[in-house]
């Protein structure tokens, strides 16, 4: 019969298992820190600010394929995205990078800008960002096995 007992001992064999969910959650946690952080930078730089609506001029398309060989599987796209704002009768460009979220032409945006410098306006797509499924992922795989390296069982057979 295979029974749980309590177990505050750790296994040598384990310090794999926690070496790789150290691995995950470094990987994982830096892929969704690079979305995460310019998002927070740019949510705080709105704080205070004036509001005014913006609209999606048009979003430019980047291909890129990785590997050897050209195989969809291998094929990424994203987007620069376009947002026209008018201040005060002057009307100003901003190219906010978007990853591999769209955005329709004409489309309205939130811009956020000071007012003695509109240019450095900060637009509420560039606030949408989200981590990549792998990031997400990686880091929550990370934290299933540090989870499972702390908790202080072992599996017995009788």
């Amino acid at each position: 019969m295979t029974r749980i007992v309590k177990d505050y001992r750790r296994n040598p064999e384990n310090k794999k298992a926690l070496y790789l969910a150290i691995v995950f959650l470094i990987l994982g946690g830096l892929g969704c820190l690079k979305y995460i952080v310019p998002d927070i930078i740019a949510w705080t730089q709105s704080i205070g600010c004036e509001q005014t609506t913006g609209y999606v001029k048009y979003s430019e398309q980047y291909d890129y394929y990785s590997g050897r060989y050209r195989k969809a599987s291998n094929h990424t796209v994203t987007f620069d995205t376009i947002v026209e704002y008018t201040i005060d009768d002057q009307t100003y460009t901003q190219t906010v990078y978007t990853g591999t979220n769209y955005f329709n032409m004409g489309e309205s945006v939130k811009v956020y800008y000071k007012k003695g410098n509109p240019e450095n306006a900060v637009t509420d797509i560039a606030m949408k960002r989200t981590p990549t499924f792998t990031s997400v992922f990686m880091f929550g795989l990370g934290a299933a096995l540090l989870i499972l390296y702390l908790l202080p069982f072992k599996i017995v057979d009788d």
